[in-house]
Formats: structure tokens, sequence, C-alpha cells
């Protein structure tokens, strides 16, 4: 069996890692609208603003997960609004918005960093999620940076205690969702 490689995002590996975000979304989440927004909420400012702070898993030459992140919430914000949600027509970014900021809005100064995480079955249970973590963390210690967060679903108890594993500790929660932090 392959042994999958973890590696820096490249502006070819787009397609793939929009379809390891939406790609594979059933239900409600298949509709082209919906894709379309998680794709603008998750994905598009990371990989075209700070492709430097992205990460990729391949397998076998194909990618089947990336960590996708923000390193100043401040520089995030503000062009996340500006270029993205207020250019956008599609209503399901104008709603996700302020969902996507406002969670780690008190950590700030604390987390300036937050990611984005997704892995296909395929690289599920290889320790790929956690290769990539460790890959972002040393990354964002090399720069400075004083320490990232992440927000979780309330109902997604695997991850929650996949993270706490990793040292990420509960800064929040609400009834939808907690958010998570690591100092680095």
């Amino acid at each position: 069996m392959s042994e999958f490689v973890i590696r820096s995002y490249r502006p070819e590996d787009r397609e793939a890692v929009e379809f390891v975000c939406a790609g594979a979304a059933d239900g409600m989440w298949a509709q082209p609208q919906m894709k379309a927004g998680l794709l603008t909420t998750f994905c598009h400012y990371y990989i075209e603003r700070e492709p430097q702070n992205c990460f990729v898993a391949e397998l076998d030459g194909k990618v089947l997960g990336y960590i996708l992140c923000a390193e100043n919430f401040e520089v995030w914000e503000k062009t996340y609004r500006a270029e993205y949600v207020a250019t956008s027509d599609n209503m399901v970014v104008k709603y996700m918005a302020d969902g996507t900021i406002e969670p780690f809005r008190p950590f700030a100064a604390e987390y300036p960093a937050h990611l984005h995480i997704d892995l296909l079955p395929e690289l599920q249970g290889q320790h790929a999620g956690r290769k990539l973590i460790e890959t972002l963390k040393a990354h964002l210690k090399e720069k400075g940076i004083p320490g990232l967060c992440l927000s979780v679903a309330m109902d997604n108890t695997g991850a929650q205690g996949f993270y706490e594993k990793l040292g990420f500790a509960e800064l929040s929660r609400d009834e939808n969702e907690i958010t998570l932090g690591i100092q680095l």
C-alpha cells in the first residue's frame, strides 16, 4: 500500500481541493448554489489569497485531503467580507459569513490563525489529518504566529476528540459549534 505525502498547495491542485471540499456533498449541499457557497466560504479565500498557508495530502499522485489556513484574523475578515461576501450574489455565502467569522473574533489576538481541514474517506484513519495539522503548526510557528484555532460542529464528537488529542483546547461553545485553539 502506498503512503500519502503532505506537500504545499499548488495552483494546479485547485480542482482537487474543491472536490474534497464540496464535490462529494450530498442532499441539500449537492445543489449548485449550496456547493458554490461551500467553496466560497471554506475554500476560495485560502487558496487564492493565502496559498502559502495551504497544504495537501496526496496519495498515488491524487489530492485526497487538505488543510487551508488564514494566518491573521483581521486581514482575513476584511478581505473575505470585501472580496468574497460583498461581491457574491450567492445567498448561501451571505448567510454563512457571520457564522464563519464570529467564532474566531474573541480569540483573534491569541489565536490569529484559523484552519479548515478535510479528508476523503481513502485517507481517513491513516494519520493524514494529524500530519496535516503538524505540518501547518510547524509552518505557522516558523512564521511567529502565536496561536491557531478552528470550529467544529457540536454533534461532531469524533472530530472534537481528534483535535483534543492533538492538544487543542476548548475556547467557547454555543448550541451549534465548539471553537478550539492551540498555542504554537
